[in-house]
């Protein structure tokens, strides 16, 4: 994927799974006295039940969410000729259109928020939406661009678009004029992804009368979670939006995605010990298939050592870790490292799992394998 997704949205950390079911219509509610606060916004209530085992993520699309979505972006076509006319390297070697009018309007994607019913009161839990619309791969630098042409996929609006960062003399920077791609279509709509655990799911169905947790809107979603090896056992979160958005911390969600302090520093091969079998080598068979972006690498990090490079890339070092494993990667995804808990415990992770000292294998080498991962939502192309 050609991105770093690393806003509020991403935190959750999920990797995509498909789900079944016809989501009810929304129903106003009109306004009742309840246990909470008399200021709390009215309800109205949809329904659902998803059968899922507790570990797995549950995730929609806003085409699941009807009243809460609008129509997509359209992929009309993918031209490779346009990528040869402009960037050689281009995952937009096409064309998006906005579709015709929408009766519906989506929501604002960062204001929707989840909650659990407990006790009477609401409590927060992690949620993520991710905004989606065609792009059009397309490398004209690569032995195997006249091949692939231009490939039409369905993929994120990332806060960093790695692949249209091409400039720069020490680090991967924007060319001149240009920045990230957007969903033409901003709210939420039919293809974008709504995503969140079962396991911060309650066993508690909010009463109908029940109003909702301060600032939020006049509807909701009910999600009513089916565990197949607890038969009988329903669990249920509830989806709001909210001006303000998710009022969870830095601590509250799911995944933490870091990147290396050098992560966006331009190398190539050269900086690997090739003949010897530097275990940490990166880029060392990418020849005509690699990135073949052509530029400066420097050494020593700073624009005194640079010296022109005919096929660089990022060193993309990054760590993603949650309370029951750490893994690490540098380059294209290159696995170094895989640590986890024993069970029970939290963040305190054991023995690493990745042993690559003194590997030469092809396996070892090979750091040209693209990156279709949504480990910890996060991506980098």
């Amino acid at each position: 994927m050609p991105g770093v997704l690393t806003s509020r949205r991403s935190r959750l950390g999920l990797i995509g799974v498909a789900v079944a079911g016809l989501l009810a219509g929304l129903v106003p509610w009109p306004a009742v006295a309840g246990p909470l606060d008399d200021r709390l916004a009215p309800l109205g209530v949809g329904s659902d039940v998803f059968e899922r085992p507790n570990v797995a993520p549950i995730v929609f699309t806003g085409a699941q969410l009807p009243q809460w979505s609008q129509l997509p972006a359209v992929a009309v076509h993918g031209d490779f000729g346009s990528s040869l006319q402009g960037p050689a390297r281009n995952a937009h070697a096409g064309r998006v259109e906005v579709p015709p009018a929408d009766p519906r309007t989506g929501v604002d994607p960062e204001t929707v928020v989840a909650f659990r019913y407990e006790g009477g009161r609401w409590i927060e839990v992690p949620v993520q939406v991710d905004e989606r619309f065609p792009y059009f791969l397309a490398n004209a630098s690569s032995d195997f661009g006249m091949y692939s042409r231009s490939d039409v996929e369905l993929s994120y609006e990332w806060d960093v678009e790695s692949w249209k960062r091409t400039a720069g003399v020490c680090t991967a920077q924007y060319p001149a004029e240009q920045t990230r791609a957007e969903d033409p279509v901003r709210g939420f709509d039919d293809d974008d992804e709504l995503v969140f655990m079962p396991s911060d799911a309650g066993p508690e169905q909010a009463p109908a009368a029940a109003r909702g947790p301060a600032g939020t809107g006049t509807t909701r979603q009910e999600i009513v979670i089916a565990d197949p090896l607890a038969p009988g056992a329903h669990r249920y979160v509830y989806l709001f939006t909210r001006a303000a958005g998710s009022s969870l911390g830095e601590s509250d969600w799911h995944v933490r995605y870091e990147r290396d302090a050098n992560a966006d520093q331009w190398i190539d091969r050269t900086f690997f010990d090739e003949k010897n079998g530097d275990p940490e080598q990166l880029g060392t068979s990418n020849t005509g298939y690699g990135p073949n972006l052509s530029g400066t690498v420097c050494p020593d990090g700073t624009p005194a050592s640079a010296k022109a490079s005919s096929d660089r890339f990022p060193r993309d070092g990054v760590t993603v870790s949650t309370d029951t494993y750490e893994w690490r990667a540098t380059g294209r995804w290159m696995v170094r490292g895989l640590r986890v808990t024993k069970p029970g415990f939290k963040g305190t992770y054991g023995a690493d799992l990745i042993d690559r000292r003194g590997t030469t294998t092809e396996a070892s080498r090979r750091s040209t394998t693209r990156r279709r991962s949504r480990a910890a939502s996060t991506s980098t192309g």
